[in-house]
């Protein structure tokens, strides 16, 4: 099982109304194996940066290895390039859908400026709520909610955690 998306996957099955029996393990890589963000499905996931990598320092970087690409020469280029497309991109889809829910996950300050800029606010919009201990991020906009979770494997997040979540978002 993938632990950051079988936390993302109790999440939702708490925001929709599931009980236990649908949060034990087994059903949960079911879901992650046959329904995770199928094209049908009513849910999608979205990469700000796509490009796979380890960690997210620099030391862990090795595009610039492979490739000539100026904007793949250090992470910090590639994040300040692709930034811009992605949050149009990001900010386009949720227009068009209309979702009610986007849970954006990293409360990291370098994060948390990139999901103010989707969400369209350069203020400070989100509200903050403990939930189980953790801060939690949210803010409300033309029937949306946003919700800011620290990265599902992050140390000490737990999977009651992302179910208390979900019933917030229910």
């Amino acid at each position: 099982m993938q632990p950051t998306w079988s936390k993302l996957i109790r999440l939702l099955l708490t925001a929709e109304g599931k009980n236990e029996k649908y949060l034990t393990t087994d059903y949960v890589k079911i879901l992650q194996g046959n329904e995770l963000a199928r094209p049908n499905s009513n849910h999608c996931l979205l990469e700000m940066f796509p490009l796979p990598c380890p960690q997210t320092n620099e030391k862990s970087w090795k595009y610039n290895e492979y490739t000539d690409i100026d904007y793949l020469e250090t992470r910090k280029c590639y994040e300040d390039y692709i930034a811009v497309k992605r949050i149009e991109a990001i900010r386009s889809k949720i227009k068009k859908h209309k979702p009610k829910a986007v849970i954006f996950y990293s409360t990291d300050k370098n994060k948390l400026e990139y999901w103010k800029r989707i969400v369209e606010s350069s203020k400070d919009v989100f509200n903050i709520k403990d939930i189980e201990g953790q801060d939690t991020y949210y803010h409300n906009s033309n029937d949306i909610h946003y919700i800011v979770v620290p990265h599902p494997v992050r140390h000490g997040i737990t999977n009651k955690y992302f179910e208390a979540v979900g019933e917030f978002i229910k």
